[in-house]
């Protein structure tokens, strides 16, 4: 989840790939996953609207806006967190 919200932000402009890579190497240095090797994007979006921060059919993310900033994203655009799971994969 950290990775797909650290590309999101990527996606979205409110980070540099250097931040991408500064998670991926955290989170691999610590021996978590960094990749989704599990189901299709239509089961991850049903999964989204599941999640405890989604508001009946709008999403709802926490991004960063900067290393230690982070933001409330509601209802980010679809192609968006297409591209954020396919970077993940």
């Amino acid at each position: 989840g950290c990775m797909y919200a650290a590309n999101l932000s990527r996606i979205l402009g409110y980070i540099d790939d250097d931040a991408v890579e500064r998670h991926r190497s955290l989170f691999e240095s610590l021996g978590l996953p960094t990749r989704w090797d599990g189901g299709s994007w239509d089961e991850i979006l049903d999964l989204m609207h599941r999640d405890k921060k989604a508001r009946g059919t709008m999403l709802r993310f926490v991004v960063l806006r900067g290393i230690g900033h982070p933001v409330h994203l509601d209802d980010p655009p679809l192609d968006a967190l297409q591209e954020a799971f396919r970077r993940i994969r």
